[in-house]
Formats: C-alpha cells, sequence, structure tokens
C-alpha cells in the first residue's frame, strides 16, 4: 500500500512539473500570454478605442476653433498634394501593396491636429470619400494606430495671441 502512495505522488509531481515547465515553455514560444502582455494588449487596444474618438478628422474641428482662435492650417496646394498621396497609398488587393509609409509621411509632415482638420475636409471634397474611413478601409488596427499616435504627439494648432504660441 505505502508503494501505491508513492506512485500517486510521483504522478502529481511529474504533472506539476510539466504544467509549469510547459507553461514557460508556451510563454517562451509566445503561445500563451502572461498577465503583463494581457494587460499591455488591454491597454493598447482601450488607447486606440480612445483616440477613434478624436474629433480632429472632423472638418468642423477646425471650423469651430477658428471662431475663437488663430489656427494652423494647410494651404489648398499642400492639402491637395497630401490628399492625393494619401488617395494613392491604397493598393489594389491581391495586385498592389498598400503603402503605409506614404500615409505616415504626410502625417509626420504635419505639426498640428487642426491641420488633420484641414486634410479632412479637401480630402472630402475632392475624392467625396472621409478620411478616417478611407484610411480604415487598408489599415490594420496598427497601422491605423501609428496614424493615431502620430496625430496624439501634434499640437491642437490653436493660437490666441496671433500666432505667437502656438498651443
Amino acid at each position: 500500500m505505502a508503494q501505491d502512495n508513492s506512485n500517486t505522488y510521483l504522478v502529481v509531481g511529474a504533472l506539476i512539473l510539466v504544467y509549469i515547465g510547459g507553461d514557460k515553455i508556451f510563454k517562451a514560444l509566445g503561445l500563451s500570454k502572461d498577465a503583463a502582455a494581457t494587460k499591455a494588449a488591454e491597454e493598447q487596444q482601450a488607447n486606440y478605442n480612445a483616440q477613434l474618438t478624436q474629433q480632429y478628422f472632423d472638418s468642423d474641428y477646425i471650423k469651430l476653433r477658428a471662431q475663437k482662435y488663430w489656427v494652423k492650417s494647410l494651404s489648398e496646394a499642400a492639402g491637395n498634394g497630401y490628399a492625393e498621396i494619401i488617395y494613392k497609398a491604397k493598393g489594389i488587393p491581391y495586385l498592389t501593396n498598400d503603402d503605409e509609409a506614404a500615409v505616415y509621411g504626410v502625417f509626420k509632415a504635419m505639426s498640428a491636429k487642426t491641420q488633420v482638420s484641414k486634410l479632412s475636409e479637401i480630402f472630402f471634397n475632392k475624392y467625396k470619400k472621409d478620411l478616417k474611413a478611407y484610411l480604415q478601409s487598408f489599415m490594420n488596427t496598427n497601422e491605423f494606430g501609428n496614424v493615431l499616435a502620430i496625430c496624439e504627439r501634434m499640437i491642437e494648432g490653436i493660437s490666441s495671441d496671433k500666432g505667437i504660441t502656438w498651443k
């Protein structure tokens, strides 16, 4: 009878070792997420969802601020050029790749959220498409998240002292 208990302990011990070792192996291979990775992914998704609600992709964003402040805007020529770059960045499915780098370049060239708003207006007037929806039509969540991250680093683009100090 003593031998039956020792076999049971050996089996239970072996199972525990396999569980602990297997869990570490799965985590090392990226097949299992640990609590920190899960939390980081949840935070990233929450930030992405929060940024989707930003209003600077709406053409009214700049118009409303222009009623009270000096605003950074885009010239029609620059806006048309940026709009064309973005429009041409969308590839043809199964034939050509999308040019996400071109899109990132456009947003990195701007310094203010009010400029993004002006670009949205120009893009809609030129192509009759919503800029944010167009970008989301060919960019995955991470790629569009990169665009949002670039925009979040921008200043708002308003000044109450005739453009001497920008916020």
